[in-house]
Order: C-alpha cells, then sequence, then structure tokens
C-alpha cells in the first residue's frame, strides 16, 4: 500500500488580506480563530500553551475554561450556538448567556469537514519601513497621514464598535489624524510609543506581558531580523510571553538597557537575533544582572541564514513555513503576521530559492505540508514555489499550487483544491492553526555563558 500526502503551496497577496484573519486578545498571539461571536458578544478561542477551548468577552481580562483537548471554535451566525472538535469529532453546544449545553455528537471531523474560521479582536495599525512589529491582534498597514480604504474596511469587519485599535508609534508615523479616523469609525484609538523606535519597541515589548519568559533582541537598523523574531515570539500562542525589542547598531538604547536591565537572565531567556544583536547584549553592561549570566545567540550567513537558524533553534516540526523576499519589508510585514501560530518565515530572492532555505525545508521536509509564499511571482517566483515544494515532496505530482490574491481564492481553484487537499468544496486548503506550529525552542544548542 502507497501511502502520499499531498504538499500545498499557497501564495497570499496583501497584508490586509492576510490581516482578515487574525487577531489576539491583548497581551496574547494569535491562536485558533473564531468565525461569529455569540449574541452577547463572547469570543471563544483555544489556549495553544494550556490546549484548552477559553471564552472571553471582549474589553474585559477575564478567560473562563470551557473545554479540555478541544480545537477549531466556530459560532453559529445568530451567535446561539458553538462547534469544536474533540477527539476527531464535532460537538455542538447551545449558548444560553452563561451556560454551553451540550447538544449532540455530529459524526467524525471528515464527515463534516472543519468549522469556519476568524479571527476578532484588537488591532494593530503599522506604517513605516523596518519598524519592529510585534503587538496583539493583526497587523494592518496605512499611510502616515491617512487610514486607507482597505483598512477602514478591514476594521469594519473584524471589530465591534467601541473596540480597541493599537497605533504603534508616535505621530511622526501615524499621524493625528489617522487616530481621528479611528475614533469616528466607533473604534477607541490608543497609542504605543516612545520618541524613537527603540523605545517604542520597549512600549509595545510592555504593553504584551510585564513578566517575559523570552526576550528577542534584533537590530533597528534593519527589518529582517525583528521580523523572523516576531514571528517566533508570536508563536507562543495565547498566553505566550515572548517579545521583542531593537538594539541600535552595535549598542543599546537606554530604553532597551532599562528594559533588559530590569528583568533576570535566569528567569527571562534572552535571544539575540544576528550578530549586532549578539554584540549590542554582550558590550552593555547591566548593573542589576549577576556577574556570570546565560543568553541564547542565533545567528547565520546573510538574512536568509539567520532566518533559517531561527526556525531550526525555535521550532521542532512546523508543518508550515513561510517565504518572503528579503528586499520587501511589506511583504515581510505581512509574513511576520501572517505566520503567527504557524511556523518560521524565511527570507529568500525573489527569483531562487536560497540554498540556506532549500537545505532547511529538506530538513523539516517530514513534517512541512504547506509552503506560504507572501507576495505576487515578482515577490516569490514561481519558479522558486517550485523548488519549496520539490524539497518538501517526493514529486511535482504531489504539489498542489493555490494562488490568493486579495484573500480571494477563484472558485475553480477551490473546488481543485477541495478535491486534491482534502478541503471542503468551494474553499482552499486549510491551514493547520496550532498543528505543529507550537514552539520548542533548543535552548541547550546555543546556550552561551558571559562572563
Amino acid at each position: 500500500m502507497k501511502i502520499r500526502r499531498r504538499r500545498v503551496l499557497a501564495a497570499l497577496g496583501t497584508a490586509v488580506a492576510v490581516a482578515a484573519g487574525m487577531a489576539t486578545a491583548p497581551g496574547a498571539a494569535a491562536a485558533n480563530p473564531v468565525t461569529w461571536q455569540a449574541a452577547d458578544g463572547t469570543l471563544m478561542f483555544l489556549n495553544g500553551a494550556r490546549n484548552v477551548l477559553q471564552t472571553n468577552q471582549p474589553g474585559t481580562g477575564t478567560y473562563t475554561d470551557f473545554v479540555a483537548d478541544g480545537r477549531q471554535p466556530s459560532w453559529s451566525p445568530d451567535g446561539s450556538r458553538v462547534a469544536y472538535v474533540k477527539d476527531n469529532r464535532v460537538e455542538t453546544r447551545r449558548y444560553t448567556g452563561s451556560t454551553l449545553v451540550k447538544i449532540q455528537e455530529q459524526g467524525s471531523m471528515t464527515s463534516v469537514g472543519d468549522p469556519t474560521f476568524l479571527y476578532s479582536g484588537s488591532t494593530v495599525v503599522y506604517s513605516g519601513g523596518g519598524r519592529l512589529r510585534y503587538a496583539p491582534g493583526p497587523l494592518l498597514m496605512t499611510s502616515e497621514t491617512s487610514l486607507s480604504t482597505a483598512v477602514q474596511t478591514e476594521l469594519k469587519r473584524t471589530l465591534k464598535p467601541g473596540a480597541t485599535v493599537y497605533l504603534v508609534g508616535g505621530t511622526d508615523i501615524l499621524s493625528s489624524t489617522v487616530a481621528s479616523k479611528v475614533s469616528s469609525l466607533g473604534f477607541t484609538p490608543k497609542r504605543l510609543s516612545g520618541t524613537s523606535r527603540y523605545s517604542t519597541s520597549v512600549a509595545v515589548a510592555k504593553a504584551v506581558t510585564g513578566a517575559p519568559e523570552y526576550v528577542f533582541l534584533a537590530t533597528g537598523t534593519d527589518y529582517h531580523s525583528a521580523m523572523a523574531a516576531s514571528a517566533a515570539a508570536g508563536a507562543l500562542g495565547y498566553g505566550g510571553k515572548g517579545t521583542v525589542v531593537l538594539n541600535d547598531g552595535n549598542s543599546l538604547s537606554s530604553s532597551v538597557k532599562s528594559y533588559l536591565n530590569s528583568l533576570d537572565p535566569d528567569q527571562t531567556m534572552v535571544i539575540p537575533v544576528g550578530a549586532s544583536a549578539k554584540y549590542a547584549l554582550t558590550h552593555t553592561y547591566l548593573s542589576n544582572w549577576p556577574d556570570t549570566w546565560s543568553y541564547y545567540p542565533i545567528s547565520g550567513s546573510g538574512h536568509d541564514g539567520t532566518s533559517a537558524a531561527l526556525a531550526r533553534f525555535w521550532w521542532t516540526s512546523p508543518s508550515v513555513v513561510g517565504l518572503a523576499w528579503s528586499d520587501s519589508w511589506r511583504g515581510g510585514v505581512s509574513a511576520s503576521t501572517g505566520m503567527l501560530d504557524y511556523g518560521p518565515i524565511l527570507w529568500t530572492d525573489e527569483t531562487t530559492l536560497t540554498d540556506a532555505d532549500a537545505t532547511y525545508l529538506r530538513e523539516q521536509a517530514a513534517g512541512v505540508n504547506i509552503v506560504v509564499a507572501f507576495g505576487g511571482t515578482g515577490s516569490v517566483s514561481a519558479s522558486e514555489l517550485t523548488a519549496a515544494g520539490s524539497a518538501i515532496s517526493a514529486g511535482s505530482s504531489l504539489v498542489k499550487y493555490t494562488p490568493y490574491y486579495d484573500g480571494i481564492v477563484p472558485q475553480q481553484t477551490a473546488q481543485k483544491s477541495a478535491l486534491s487537499a482534502g478541503a471542503r468544496s468551494g474553499a482552499g486548503p486549510v491551514l493547520p492553526r496550532g498543528t505543529g506550529g507550537a514552539p520548542v525552542p533548543d535552548l541547550d544548542s546555543v546556550r552561551t555563558t558571559n562572563k
């Protein structure tokens, strides 16, 4: 008997299209999505760190355990019922306002298909090339002086009136006009900023968690390491305590130095990504740190080599890997958001899959089922996707390419995907969020002692 697994290559077009399905609770990274809300606005999601479905009323910090070992929750359109998968079966419960009452089991997952899902929650609006992106929720890009029509549409589509919209950066990055427009749409703007990109990264890190378990340090003079680190920190899932702050070349700004000095290196794993981050960390005196402390440096040859090294360190066996052109910060922003809780992003060339990326994909071929290219063929060429497919599969007959332009799957393509990839009729291949994307950092392999 021959068992063959079909691999899927997906190309996603724009940041707004990616952000359409990405949102989280404050202080958390993305986990399983939600299709609709309950009648009273209650959300349900998978706490990946504990493998428990939880409920949350937006605007509160209260999270209530619902069921262990469940996944893929989906509310009915009228908010009166919720379906989820448990023990490979779909269960349904009726929602009475405070209680979820089990109705019945409805057959196996394979017979009814995966529940449809969409994230809903807080949103981040981002502007400016080369700046760090990490905060709770989907990431949308707009100009410095105005809120684009596409972003306005996305905010209204995904958020409840009064929801918080985080503006990352000062008024020189996102003007007061942007904040006023957010308010006029019925949302609450909240600015996370400092006097520089470095102090802004600290402001965002503190908003994510006051007690980080992992802190990634990446240069603020180049976007590549910071965006790869962003995807890694976000992979910790709901309740995860990972942040990213920026070094200024070979030194640390006073704000970042103060932030790191407030941490205990025996309790918080500090992970410098790239040579300059390592140098800045090890050549800065931190008065509150002990004389001997450990850190976990990650680096490689070039941006692609460093991203592959970070992927090896952080993920044991990811099922999804993202590709982004190293010369496109916009593609990187989309990738760092779109890959939250899925797997790593690899920087690559626009025409040829780099040796570092090809090697990593071949190493991970047993687990990787999907490669997602962020951007059109001008960013990641068709030949690169073919090479990526060859790296993760036994032959071209096992590779299925599905283009997603503006987040829309052509009907004909969708039907073919349903037949070839096992997805529902009328839908493209479903990315397996939370399955194989959870980080298991190999700390011992890179642990370094500074004396």
